[in-house]
């Protein structure tokens, strides 16, 4: 199977993303070029900056890009997860509504200058041997995304809740490092296919009609989670098969590659924000 047998859909959530939304939209309608359609929709929330004229921009001047703007969520829904969780339920549906999605797949993209400039040379490799696979997810030169990691013998729990408690028996800087940074390790690319219960890393690729049966949550037990891992999880079980593809890399996150501590502070006020 090649491309030219598949539509693709490329989503995203964004909030204040105006340094970045151009030059991600662009790099991603570029990885998504060879399929037989694509479409592009985006919904965006909160934002203070120029995202909103810029994503107007982008509709007017793009015959297959499309947004949503669900306006000001954070005063009904604080907590950050929670209402990416919201919007990110909103674009499952969006795609539901698509009708007809036989031989489709869902692009999830970060839109914050993770996914610039990224080859489409894995996602093609990948039609190659798409029968083994339901989803696939984006790889860094250091895997960074911990919190939506699931995979036995590396991160099996949450990273962060794995943190708050070995706080009460050792330093911050000792705690982040046993629970987080010890994790952010180099995927070997001969394995290019790493089997997961969970991941994400700012970019995963979905076969629609998996896709379309998952939810995103972003509280449970009325604790902040990681929304990506209920979604996966919800696909395991309905027998969904994923990995990380090795040799599909984007970047690593500024905020990721800085001293733990300084890291651990930027991810406090990410969540809060």
């Amino acid at each position: 199977m090649n491309a030219r047998n598949y539509n693709i859909f490329t989503i995203g959530t964004v909030k204040n993303v105006e340094k970045t939304i151009v030059n991600d939209v662009t790099s991603l309608f570029k990885f998504t070029e060879k399929f037989r359609s694509n479409h592009f929709h985006v919904v965006e929330s909160d934002s203070n900056d120029r995202t909103l004229e810029l994503l107007t921009h982008l509709d007017r001047t793009h015959n297959n890009f499309s947004f949503t703007s669900l306006g000001s969520l954070e005063e009904k829904y604080p907590i950050r997860t929670e209402r990416l969780a919201l919007c990110r339920n909103f674009l499952v549906k969006w795609i539901k509504d698509r009708g007809t999605l036989e031989n489709s797949l869902i692009v999830v993209a970060d839109l914050d200058g993770i996914n610039t400039n990224i080859s489409d040379d894995a996602l093609i490799d990948s039609l190659k041997e798409i029968n083994k696979w339901d989803a696939i997810f984006a790889n860094q030169p250091t895997y960074y995304d911990i919190w939506a990691l699931r995979a036995k013998g590396w991160s099996e729990t949450d990273c962060w809740e794995e943190f708050e408690y070995l706080k009460g028996s050792m330093s911050e800087k000792k705690a982040l490092q046993k629970a987080v940074t010890s994790k952010q390790i180099g995927l070997s690319s001969k394995n290019q296919y790493y089997p997961v219960q969970s991941a994400f890393g700012g970019l995963g690729i979905y076969k629609a009609e998996y896709f379309i049966k998952g939810k995103y949550m972003g509280i449970m037990n009325g604790r902040e989670v990681c929304e990506h891992v209920a979604f996966n999880e919800s696909l395991k079980k309905k027998g969904a098969r994923l990995f990380i593809k090795t040799d599909l890399m984007n970047k690593n996150p500024a905020e990721h590659t800085e001293t733990p501590l300084k890291a651990l502070k930027n991810f406090i006020q990410k969540l809060t924000s």
